[in-house]
């Protein structure tokens, strides 16, 4: 499935979440900063379903504002647990408008003694093929095209 448009950037605040829905998708897209840059994921919190975008953003960290549960957006896990995940999806960013593939959500990366590994859960895609799990790689920069 192609890019499709979600919602203009200069709605998204830097260092907080916004609501949006592509269809009956909920998602939040969370811009980051420092550099500026772009996560989008679904809004539901995997443990009860809070409304992650209302969630505390501390650096690429966001709690949920339900139950407090962390997940640490760079690669998609709880941050007390790695079995738990939220789904991410890839994000672009052109003429200041944020475009995402929901047909295509990124695979979860964890660390297993010491290795990164691949959860299976998630559908293929790997924006930044080859580029370790730092620095928010999934992230798309919001200068990005």
């Amino acid at each position: 499935m192609p890019l499709m448009p979600l919602i203009e950037l200069d709605r998204c605040p830097i260092g907080r979440g916004t609501f949006t829905a592509l269809g009956c998708t909920e998602l939040a897209v969370f811009r980051l900063a420092d550099p500026d840059r772009i996560v989008v994921a679904d809004n539901a919190c995997p443990h009860a379903s809070g409304n992650l975008a209302a969630g505390k953003l501390s650096g690429c960290i966001v709690q949920c504002p339900w139950h407090h549960w962390e997940f640490d957006l760079e690669r998609g896990v709880c941050v007390n647990s790695e079995r738990v995940y939220i789904r991410r999806y890839p994000s672009r960013v052109r003429e200041g408008v944020i475009y995402v593939d929901p047909s295509s959500p990124i695979r979860v990366t964890t660390v297993q003694d010491g290795n990164l590994s691949r959860n299976g859960d998630c559908s293929a895609l790997e924006p930044h093929a080859g580029e370790p799990s730092r620095a928010c790689s999934s992230a798309v920069r919001a200068g990005d095209s």
